[in-house]
C-alpha cells in the first residue's frame, strides 16, 4: 500500500455508501434495524457483508448529513460499516488477501474513531485481529495457518513471527506497518502483552517483539531463530530444521564486514540444535548457506565438521534424523500435510508398525477418507521410527497424496486435488523404485488430473472417461470439445505437469507404447454380474 492507509480506508468506505441507493419512500431508520437484524441471523459472509452495507446506507440517509458529499464518515454509518467490513474482509480471505486486508484495516480504523463504535464491536475485535494476522500466510503460499478460538493475539503472532519460510514473518511486519497507522494503540498493547507473558521463552518474546519494533539487527534475529529451533528440535525436528533454514536466509548473498560473525553464530548455533543427526543436518544448511556467499573458497574451520556429519548422515539408515529428515528437509510443506507430529501415544513407533498401517490404508479402497488417514499415518510413524527406509517413507507419502487428491476431486476442491497430484507426479520424479510400486496406481491418477481440465471448469463439455480411456485419447476428446475454456485448462493442466515430472509428459507424447504410462487402464476389473 504505497499511498497513505487511512486514505485508501476512507475511500472504500465513502465507495461502499455510494455503491447502494435507497428504495424511493422507504423508511431509513426501519430499513437500517431490518437490515442489521437480517445481517445477524445469516450464515453467509457476502450476504452478511450486503445487509450491513445497505443499514450503513440507510443510516447515513437517516442522519441527513453532508459529510459523504465533504468526504467524510457519516458518525451514524460507522456501526454498520464497521460491520460491512468484518464481513466482507471474511469472505475475501482467501481469494483475494490484499482486498480483504484494506477491508480488515476500515474495520480497525472505524474502530479506533469512535469510542462507541469500539464498545459495540468490543467482542469481534480480538477475532478480526487473529484473522487479520493469519493473511500472512496466504500471499506467500504457504499452508494457511488458521488461528483457534482459544489462540491469544501474541500467541497468533508467536506461531507467526517463528514461521520456517521467512516470507511469513516478512508479509506480517509489512501488515503491521499499516496495522500501525490505523490504530497505534493496538501495537502498543500487544508490544506490552508480549513482554509480560510468563511463559515466553526469550527467543519467542523477542521473536515477537521483533515484529512489533523491528530494529533491524540480523544478528539478532538469527540468535532468536536458532535458539528456537534448539528448543523445539527434540519435539519438532523439521521445523527446528526449517528455522535454522531460515536463519541461514539472513547471511544473504553479499560479501559484508558482519558475513564472519553471522557465519560463526549461525555454526555455534546449528551444534546446538538436537543431537548428533540433527545438529549435522542443520550444519549441512549452513555449509550450503556459506558456500553462496563464498563460491570456491576454502571454509572456515568447522567446514571440516560439518562435511564428516554430512557423510554419517548419508550412511545413516533412516527415521527423522536421517535421509527421512533430509528428504523432509528439502519438501517442507509435507510437514504440514502429513502432520508429521501427530502420533497417537498408544501407537508403536517403529517401521513394522507403519507397514500396517499402509496395509490397512489399501484395504480400505481409495475413495475412502480413513485409507488417507492410515496413508498419513504410516508416514508420521516411519518419519519418527529409527531405522525406517527412505523408499518406504515416500511410498507412503506418495499413497496419501493419490488418496487426498482423489478425496478432493470427489468434494469438487479443484485446486487443492491438482496440488495434491503434483505432488503425487514430483515423487516420481527419478525414482524408479517408488514408480515400481505403485505402478498401478499411476494411470487412474493422471487420467484424474486431466479430468480437472473440464471437471473444475463450468462449461457444457463432457468428457466420456472408462478404464480403457487411455490418458492421450483423453487428451484427445478435451480437445475434440472445441471449448476453449476447457482446452486452456488441458494446457494449463500439461504445463504444470511437465514442471512436476518432465518424464510423464514425454510418455503421454508416445501413443501407446507397451511400458509407458499411456497404455489403457489394466487394473483387475469386478467380473460381470450374472
Amino acid at each position: 500500500m504505497s499511498e497513505c492507509v487511512v486514505e485508501r480506508v476512507r475511500r472504500l468506505l465513502l465507495e461502499c455508501l455510494s455503491a447502494v441507493s435507497l428504495p424511493e419512500d422507504a423508511d431509513a431508520d426501519a430499513l437500517c434495524l431490518a437490515e442489521i437484524s437480517r445481517g445477524m441471523r445469516v450464515h453467509n459472509w457476502n450476504e452478511k457483508a450486503d445487509a450491513f452495507r445497505m443499514a450503513a446506507v440507510c443510516a447515513a440517509a437517516a442522519s441527513r448529513s453532508a459529510d459523504v458529499e465533504a468526504g467524510a464518515i457519516p458518525a451514524a454509518a460507522r456501526y454498520p460499516l464497521s460491520l460491512w467490513a468484518f464481513n466482507k474482509s471474511a469472505a475475501l480471505s482467501r481469494p483475494s488477501p490484499r482486498e480483504a486486508e484494506l477491508h480488515y484495516l476500515a474495520y480497525f480504523w472505524l474502530t479506533g474513531e469512535d469510542a462507541e463504535v469500539a464498545t459495540q464491536t468490543a467482542p469481534t475485535y480480538p477475532h478480526g485481529l487473529k484473522y487479520y494476522f493469519s493473511l500472512a500466510t496466504v500471499d506467500p503460499g504457504v499452508p494457511y495457518v488458521a488461528p483457534l478460538r482459544t489462540d491469544t493475539l501474541i500467541d497468533v503472532l508467536r506461531r507467526l513471527a517463528l514461521h520456517p519460510q521467512a516470507e511469513v514473518p516478512r508479509e506480517l511486519r509489512r501488515m503491521l506497518a499499516n496495522l500501525g497507522q490505523v490504530s497505534a494503540r493496538t501495537l502498543e498493547e500487544l508490544s506490552t502483552a508480549a513482554r509480560t507473558r510468563s511463559d515466553f521463552t526469550p527467543a519467542q518474546r523477542e521473536a515477537v517483539l521483533g515484529l512489533l519494533e523491528p530494529a533491524g539487527d540480523r544478528r539478532a534475529e538469527m540468535r532468536c531463530l536458532l535458539d528456537e529451533a534448539a528448543r523445539i528440535a527434540r519435539t519438532s525436528p523439521v521445523q527446528a530444521l526449517g528455522l535454522v533454514q531460515r536463519a541461514c536466509g539472513l547471511l544473504d548473498g553479499e560479501e559484508t564486514p558482519e558475513s564472519d560473525e553471522l557465519l560463526r553464530e549461525l555454526t555455534r548455533g546449528a551444534s546446538r540444535v538436537g543431537d548428533i543427526g540433527l545438529a549435522g543436518r542443520a550444519l549441512v544448511q549452513v555449509y550450503l548457506a556459506a558456500e553462496q556467499t563464498r563460491p570456491g573458497e576454502e571454509m572456515l574451520a568447522e567446514g571440516a565438521l560439518i562435511q564428516r556429519l554430512h557423510e554419517e548422515i548419508r550412511r545413516a539408515g533412516g527415521g527423522a534424523e536421517g535421509a527421512i529428515g533430509q528428504f523432509l528437509a528439502e519438501h517442507p510443506t509435507m510437514h504440514e500435510d502429513l502432520s508429521l507430529d501427530e502420533i497417537p501415544p498408544d501407537c508403536h513407533v517403529t517401521p513394522e508398525a507403519a507397514g500396517r498401517e499402509h496395509a490397512q490404508g489399501v484395504a480400505f479402497g481409495p475413495n475412502n477418507e480413513q485409507a488417507a488417514q492410515c496413508f498419513r499415518l504410516a508416514a508420521a510413524i516411519a518419519a519418527a521410527a529409527p531405522g525406517a527406509s527412505l523408499d518406504e517413507f515416500k511410498h507412503y507419502v506418495a499413497s496419501f497424496y493419490a488418496s487426498s487428491a482423489r478425496l478432493n476431486f470427489r468434494r469438487g476442491r479443484w485446486e487443492e486435488a491438482e496440488r495434491c497430484y503434483l505432488v503425487f507426479f514430483n515423487l516420481l520424479h527419478g525414482d524408479e523404485v517408488l514408480r515400481a510400486r505403485i505402478a498401478p496406481i499411476i494411470v487412474p491418477v493422471l487420467k484424474y488430473y486431466l479430468s480437472l481440465s473440464f471437471r473444475a471448469r463450468r462449461t457444457v463439455a463432457h468428457v466420456p472417461v472408462d478404464r480403457e480411456t487411455s490418458p492421450q485419447q483423453l487428451i484427445e476428446r478435451v480437445r475434440a470439445t472445441g471449448d476453449p475454456e476447457v482446452c486452456a485448462g488441458l494446457d494449463a493442466l500439461l504445463s504444470r505437469l511437465e514442471q512436476a515430472n518432465p518424464l510423464v509428459l514425454e510418455e503421454l507424447k508416445t501413443p501407446d507404447s507397451r511400458g509407458h504410462v499411456g497404455l489403457a487402464d489394466d487394473r483387475p476389473r469386478p467380473a460381470p454380474s450374472p
